[in-house]
């Protein structure tokens, strides 16, 4: 089971980290904006999949397709999608 605003917050935290900088995601146009015009580089986007993985126990595909990293707003639905399929495979709600 998972909260989605715990997943949220606790993507915004791995993506400030590999960014190194608070970001103001409370603004849609900024969870809208692409992870490179965030500041993401990218060590700090190597860094933040393995972070992702860690977290939330997801394994990227290399033909994982790149709309999942397109965004904050992207990436935060793709974990959540991922996080539901487990939830509904386990037997919870």
């Amino acid at each position: 089971m998972y909260d989605s605003t715990t997943v949220a917050e606790h993507l915004r935290g791995l993506l400030e980290n590999a960014v190194g900088a608070p970001l103001p995601l409370e603004d849609p146009a900024a969870r809208a904006a692409s992870l490179w015009n965030l500041g993401l580089a990218s060590a700090g986007f190597m860094r933040l999949l393995a972070d992702v993985e860690d977290a939330f126990g997801i394994e990227w595909d290399l033909d994982q397709p790149t709309e999942a990293f397109s965004s904050y707003d992207a990436l935060l639905a793709h974990i959540t999608e991922h996080l539901e399929r487990r939830t509904a495979k386990a037997g919870g709600a």
